[in-house]
């Protein structure tokens, strides 16, 4: 492109004629407007050229004709680009490609001709790149030259003759463009020209949409193989905008890809980001100066996820971003895909929750309404029978894997991000568990010893039952399998976890535990209505069957898995991913079609459940974009 600069103005019209920044303003300045000092024309140099040598009123300059004349036969062919549409084509016996000579002429009416015209106006294009249309064309009206704005062509073919080419008009909405005056401007003349061509065409479309002339009908049209190679070459594919992107590998990071994954494709987390909850030009961090806010790192994920582009995308500011709120995660090493997950939803309820806002119990962040739920915890003490109850929050379920002693030394490591090494001596355990048996294993009651009554009537230490059952559910349910083992030197418990498609969590919610314990104790069972906002119960049968009497409140749905592959010394993460039906494989940087059995049958670490149905409306509440029932998740 070339480096000529802009001819400066004169102090007077410097005054008149801001410069705009931008080359190509989509919107003429105050000083371009008609009526601007008076003038039949809002810039200065054209109207010098209009006048120039002009001693009768109202007449134009030579120069000024010729723009004219020039202005209006652009103004015709991109009127008849816009409306070649609405000309279908004739029946006659000739192409356009076809010399017709004066005595076929004479046969076809004027209206004939007009379409042959309009359909024979050629399509433009930049004469540098090439673009044909969507770098904003620009054609000179000093001469032949079409140029695009996007690279800047046009503007380079103004300033290398800008002695002597001053004008363009834009090919799309026929405006003029002053190089002088670096902006669009307006002029009455050249006003005139375009709404009188403008009826011209309104006309002659009007007469081809009520002439009788034969047409062509439309027939089914099958493109050759040239035609097609050029349908493809030219086409522009419609972009969609799935969210199947991979993330590039920037050094042993496959921990950060596995959980940035499942939670780009948290349907909960996904709305709230692409509805726009967090803005980061209103974002409170940014604003009172902060650098770091983890939050608007993911919202850019979402919006790169989602622009419709398929190349692998690096997420170097969001790994940026977690070394500066995170010391223990700060290089470029092995790091476990749990410890980050965690320290990514913290990071991100710090960011998004009220600043005064000290207690989690009532925070309205976007994390704590997706992932928090409430543990329940009743200790019974043997002697008096007195039930101690305490109430803690969770952001997922961390659950013990059955699993042999350890047999094999080894040192802990966490996660992965290296080469897998299967056959390590460091993987121990049985041949397989469930996930329901894993959940019965941590539910189960415990017995405690020397246990210190909170009864003052009691206060003996004895014996004592702890029952911890689920109190709240929340809409997303995110579990994490203990496959690394702290004691003794360390080990990796290799057990193979089948979890279920679909997770029904009746069994283990508080109310379903205590109607089990009445009917042991009792021999007769209440049935809790789960739907009732109150917590009242109603009904009495002498058997309870979890199964037949679940709710579906409490059903879920798999659509994430971070599987670990490897030994603790060195090790991978991949990670399944449901979208819109489908399974998907992610390897960092690639994406594979995969199916629900390879996704069963995966190594897993990590999974992620939905629940199936839950009153979920966005809100006007920037702070919260989640309504859920009380009765929904208290159980």
């Amino acid at each position: 492109m070339s480096s000529t600069k802009e001819a400066p103005l004169a102090p007077s019209q410097r005054t008149k004629l801001p410069v705009s920044v931008s080359p190509f303003s989509l919107f003429p300045s105050p000083s371009t407007t008609p009526g601007s000092g008076g003038s039949a024309s809002g810039c200065v140099h054209l109207a010098a050229i209009k006048h120039q040598g002009v001693s009768v009123p109202g007449q134009l300059a030579r120069p000024a004709s010729l723009l004219l004349d020039k202005f209006r036969e652009y103004v015709r062919c991109i009127l008849g680009n816009n409306a070649r549409g609405h000309f279908p084509p004739l029946t006659s016996g000739h192409t356009k490609d076809t010399e017709l000579d004066d005595r076929k002429k004479r046969k076809m009416s004027q209206l004939e001709l007009d379409i042959e015209w309009v359909q024979s106006i050629p399509f433009p294009g930049c004469k540098i790149c090439g673009d044909n249309g969507f770098g904003r064309l620009h054609a000179c009206l000093h001469c032949s030259f079409i140029g695009c704005a996007k690279h800047k062509h046009m503007n380079a073919h103004l300033l290398d003759t800008t002695n002597t080419h001053c004008f363009a008009v834009d090919y799309q909405h026929a405006s003029i463009f002053c190089i002088k005056c670096n902006d669009y401007i307006w002029d009455l003349d050249f006003e005139r020209v375009l709404a009188g061509e403008r009826v011209r065409m309104d006309a002659l479309v009007s007469k081809v949409k009520d002439s009788t002339i034969k047409r062509s009908k439309n027939v089914e049209w099958t493109p050759s193989l040239e035609e097609a190679m050029k349908i493809q070459k030219y086409s522009t594919p419609t972009r969609q905008c799935s969210g199947l992107r991979g993330l590039s590998n920037m050094g042993s990071t496959c921990f950060m890809n596995v959980v940035l994954q499942c939670l780009i494709h948290n349907p909960l987390l996904r709305v709230h980001f692409l509805s726009d909850k967090h803005n980061a030009g209103l974002c409170r961090i940014k604003k009172s100066g902060g650098k770091c806010c983890m939050a608007c790192e993911m919202d850019s994920l979402f919006t790169n996820f989602y622009s419709g582009e398929t190349v692998p995308y690096s997420p170097s500011n969001f790994l940026y971003v977690t070394w500066m709120s995170n010391a223990a995660l700060a290089r470029y090493a092995q790091q476990d895909a749990h410890e980050f997950f965690i320290a990514v939803l913290n990071e991100i309820h710090s960011n998004c929750s009220q600043a005064n806002a000290k207690e989690n119990t009532n925070c309205r962040c976007i994390i704590h309404q997706t992932f928090q739920g409430y543990l329940q915890s009743d200790v019974t003490c043997s002697q008096c029978k007195n039930v101690t109850t305490a109430k803690d929050p969770y952001l997922d379920l961390s659950l013990n894997i059955k699993a042999a002693p350890p047999n094999a030394a080894g040192s802990r490591k966490k996660g992965g991000g290296g080469t897998p090494n299967l056959n390590a001596s460091s993987l121990v355990g049985e041949a397989s568990c469930t996930l329901l048996e894993c959940l019965e294993r941590n539910f189960a009651a415990e017995t405690l010893t020397h246990y210190q009554c909170g009864n003052p009537g009691c206060a003996k230490s004895s014996e004592s039952v702890k029952h911890v059952t689920i109190k709240n559910l929340p809409p997303v349910l995110a579990f994490q399998l203990k496959r690394f083992e702290h004691s003794g030197q360390g080990s990796k418990v290799d057990t193979h976890v089948q979890i279920p498609a679909e997770l029904d969590m009746t069994r283990f919610t508080t109310r379903s535990v205590q109607a089990r314990m009445e009917e042991k104790s009792t021999g007769s069972l209440k049935v809790p209505n789960l739907n009732a906002a109150s917590g009242g119960v109603s009904g009495n049968i002498s058997t309870f069957d979890t199964f037949n009497d679940s709710v579906p409140e409490f059903r879920y749905s798999l659509f994430g898995v971070v599987n670990h592959q490897g030994s603790l010394e060195t090790g991978h993460y991949t990670a399944y991913v449901k979208s819109r039906g489908d399974w998907f494989l992610f390897d960092d940087h690639t994406v594979t079609l995969a199916t629900q059995r390879d996704v069963l049958a995966s190594k897993v670490y990590m999974c992620f459940y939905v629940r199936e149905n839950f009153c979920f409306s966005p809100s006007n509440d920037p702070g919260s974009d989640i309504h859920v029932a009380a009765a929904v998740g208290k159980v």
